[in-house]
């Protein structure tokens, strides 16, 4: 018998906590966020499954899912990655029953392809794709807060490669990478033909009364009301977005639009218009054309 996956394939910085919360909305549906970090023993996050919170709003070590998932994991050190992910679906199945979906938004084309090439899945991607201006701003926001994000900074963490690190921080380097990593999602998932909706994080966000509908269709089912907020969601999602425990930020659908009022990508934006006509194929290819709708 198949397992049915629904995996959110996107860059980071683009929503895939949020649109896990979403679906996990759906009495079918249950987000396990980013489960295939978890199973990297190069992250060690087994050792600090006391203290991280899933969006059940309980620790890793005492919630329903991830207990007896990293029960397992501290048995099966030497596991491969695709048979660890095999007893995360039995224990999802264990917990939850045969007729929940699990949704995963590890959003990595690596581990797309480990779930993919495993037997037995029933798999459908979820293409999660955010405005290069949104991302772009996000991302430096993120090295901001990291502490690598001026040259100096650079250069105290990585040495002699701190120049190839400044580089990729610019609104240059992130539109390119953005464009590039874009385009070997579309190429794999059309090379593999594996069923995709492909998804912008704004059309989400400002059009969800028309877009849920659509990705429902996509997944075989019908949309319910508790999918048009996060804080409606029963996912267990450890590994996501700080947003998945914070009260305030899953009270409700909302759009960070900074990126509308600042500047600094007006530049790079003008000089590389091949990646913005992209944008605009990629990000809003199901409301093209939309101008408003009744609320």
């Amino acid at each position: 018998m198949s397992e049915p996956v629904v995996y959110v394939a996107s860059m980071p910085f683009s929503g895939s906590t949020l649109l896990g919360l979403l679906l996990g909305g759906h009495p079918k549906m249950v987000g396990i966020g980013e489960a295939f970090r978890l199973l990297r023993p190069d992250r060690d996050f087994l050792s600090r499954s006391g203290e991280t919170v899933c969006s059940c709003g309980k620790v890793m070590d005492e919630c329903e899912f991830w207990r007896p998932v990293c029960e397992e994991l501290r048995r099966r050190t030497f596991d491969s990655l695709s048979e660890k992910y095999r007893m995360v679906l039995r224990v999802f199945r264990e917990v939850f029953g045969r007729d929940r979906v699990a949704v995963d938004t590890s959003k990595y084309l690596p581990f797309l392809r480990v779930l993919h090439e495993m037997p037995d899945i029933d798999l459908k991607v979820v293409h999660l794709v955010r405005d290069v201006r949104g991302y772009g701003l996000s991302a430096r926001k993120a090295s901001r807060r990291s502490n690598r994000f001026s040259l100096g900074q650079l250069v105290r963490a990585h040495g002699a490669k701190a120049g190839l690190y400044y580089l990729g921080r610019t609104w240059l380097g992130l539109m390119l990478h953005w464009r590039r990593n874009s385009k070997r999602m579309n190429r794999y998932l059309e090379r593999e033909n594996i069923p995709t909706f492909q998804l912008g994080y704004e059309e989400l966000c400002l059009h969800a009364d028309r877009m849920i509908p659509k990705l429902c269709e996509f997944l075989g089912a019908e949309p319910v009301p508790d999918m048009y907020s996060p804080r409606n969601s029963h996912s267990h999602d450890a590994l996501g977005n700080a947003s998945r425990f914070q009260s305030d930020k899953r009270a409700g659908l909302f759009y960070s639009n900074r990126w509308c009022y600042e500047t600094e990508w007006l530049l790079p934006a003008a000089l590389l218009r091949g990646v913005m006509r992209f944008n605009a194929r990629q990000v809003y290819s199901n409301t093209h054309g939309v101008l408003w709708e009744k609320r």
